[in-house]
């Protein structure tokens, strides 16, 4: 700690800090390999600690999301859905619509309380599907949400998948009406 103190590594140091009641050696080992980045050799001795599931922590942490799905496998199968949800959200942002569907569709749980994260599923779920051409599905699905704010998102993929609603289909300010069908605009004929 002195070392990083003389360095002027504050962080460093606050994090070390938090450290010395550790009474696991290979805890110790697997953090202090995390802060100099050598992530595969803290996840090996985190597995082998008397806290495995700092391996997973890790690995979400980080935002390696298949490695961290193949550890709660082991660790923590009840977080594969939150990580499922996770992993989507990123999947979404950068483009990948099939992959972040099939994860939105993993991550929808059947267990009380996780109404909220059901509800960011299933938004997902219609937003991605729209992406994917699965437009009765994500239509259906935004639909029977209770969000003004994803329906605006779904007719805006809507538009910019160049699809047309049909007249009555869309609702006060954008939200879709239940039984609203969509047809592709022949852009050959605009």
């Amino acid at each position: 700690m002195r070392v990083f103190r003389q360095l002027g590594d504050v962080g460093m140091v606050w994090s070390l800090q938090s450290l010395k009641d550790l009474e696991d050696p290979l805890l110790l080992s697997g953090h202090l390999a995390m802060f100099l980045n050598e992530f595969n050799l803290a996840q090996d001795l985190y597995l082998r600690s008397s806290s495995p599931v700092a391996a997973l922590e890790m690995r979400r942490d980080l935002l390696h999301w298949d490695q961290a799905l193949q550890l709660a496998k082991k660790l923590s199968p009840d977080q594969i859905p939150f990580i499922s949800r996770e992993y989507a959200q990123q999947l979404e942002f950068i483009g990948d619509y099939p992959g972040a569907l099939t994860h939105y569709e993993r991550g929808v749980v059947n267990i009380g309380g996780s109404e909220d994260h059901n509800a960011a599923c299933k938004a997902g779920i219609a937003r991605t599907a729209l992406r994917c051409g699965d437009i009765r599905r994500g239509v259906n699905i935004a639909a029977e949400m209770n969000s003004r704010m994803l329906k605006r998102e779904c007719a805006e993929i809507l538009e910019s998948k160049k699809y047309e609603k049909n007249e009555g289909c869309l609702g006060v300010e954008g939200s879709f009406l239940p039984g609203c069908t969509v047809q592709q605009r022949d852009v050959m004929h605009d």
